[in-house]
């Protein structure tokens, strides 16, 4: 039996050409366009509509048999596959997601973490299934943890932070009260000491797919210490260079910087360091020493240059510390008051600084 498409599509053909100017994605305008086709003119069967469309005759006789029973609404609705169930519970995966997010979190191996969601929410858990789920839908992975001491008070780290801006306004003050105040104002430095030797310096290197990376080493611990103190707001750095670490060297350390600076009030973030509580440490009179809290050194943006400094002379070989100088000269040098003001310009310091301006 022949079937008029027409009469039993109620729309009109202006109405139908609205409607499809209206629909922004590809299977609805597919819908109206069957059904502009059929009421048009344009096609008198479901085959020809089909052809048109790049679809299956079904497919369109489906379309109009929604059409039949909803109208115009029922046939545009888009329902939402359900799909397969996922293994991973969504219990499972928030409560992975807050403990991953946990920079404590102790977990070293996918094994533990298995065992962990097994104690937790009574489930076992395939381990290449968990795998996926953490490697590639939450992006976890095995990283190298950040050192923190036991020792450390986590609570004064985060008092030092608060509170840095009441520490410069009582420095600028006790300056202010002395019979030579500074005269160009403050100048804030983190200042620090690492040691670089010819010890072979390991890090990580980028291989294919399945290769596992090798590198020479050398066990020589001939090495020397670099001071150094960089100003975050401005960029500008003083370094020298010393065989040893102890009080005197840090004396001629405050004693060059000064001699650079004298007009300057030197605020300098350091840690507690042995030599810098020396007895016999004669501290310049515009300089005040500011101590962060012990077991600290994230709370000091100069360790960022000593992680550049290291990254670029990890797993080159010397054959004395004169060749390993130079490396370190020449890199300091590229250091413009730019990169060093970008990497060490930690916003607990520039707000705090900003207090005293």
């Amino acid at each position: 039996m022949k079937v008029n498409y027409q009469e039993r599509i109620d729309a009109t053909v202006k109405e139908l050409k609205i409607i499809l100017s209206q629909q922004r994605t590809v299977i609805n305008r597919q819908k109206i366009q069957a059904l502009y086709c059929l009421k048009a003119g344009y096609s008198l069967s479901l085959t020809d509509v089909a052809e048109r469309l790049g679809v299956h005759r079904v497919t369109v006789h489906r379309w109009l048999k929604k059409y039949s029973i909803g109208g115009l609404s029922g046939l545009l609705e888009i329902r939402q596959s359900t799909g397969r169930p996922r293994v991973i519970p969504s219990a499972v995966i928030a409560g992975l997601s807050k403990k991953l997010s946990d920079e404590s979190c102790e977990f070293k191996s996918y094994k533990q973490i298995a065992k962990w969601v097994e104690n937790n929410y009574k489930i076992s858990i395939n381990y290449h299934t968990l795998y996926k789920q953490l490697h590639y839908r939450m992006k976890a992975k095995l990283k190298v943890p950040r050192r923190s001491s036991i020792k450390k008070d986590e609570q004064a780290a985060i008092d030092f932070k608060n509170t840095l801006d009441e520490l410069l306004k009582m420095a600028c003050w006790l300056e202010s009260t002395t019979p030579n105040p500074a005269k160009k104002g403050v100048k804030y430095w983190c200042q620090d000491e690492t040691r670089i030797g010819l010890k072979t310096i390991e890090r990580k290197r980028i291989t294919a797919l399945g290769v596992k990376p090798k590198g020479k080493v050398q066990w020589n611990f001939k090495a020397f210490y670099l001071y150094g103190a960089v100003a975050p707001k401005t960029g500008e750095s003083f370094w020298l260079e010393f065989s040893h670490l102890d009080g005197l060297c840090f004396q001629i350390f405050l004693d060059q910087l000064v001699e650079q600076y004298p007009d300057h009030l030197n605020i300098i973030q350091l840690d507690n360091g042995r030599f810098h509580h020396g007895s016999n440490l004669k501290i310049p009179d515009n300089v005040i020493l500011i101590f962060q809290p012990p077991y600290s050194p994230e709370l000091n943006p100069i360790e960022r240059v000593w992680q550049h400094i290291k990254q670029e002379l990890s797993w080159d070989i010397y054959d004395d510390l004169d060749g390993i100088k130079e490396k370190v000269c020449a890199d300091l040098k590229e250091f413009s008051t730019e990169t060093i003001a970008s990497i060490t310009g930690w916003n607990y310091i520039l707000s705090a600084l900003a207090t005293v301006a």
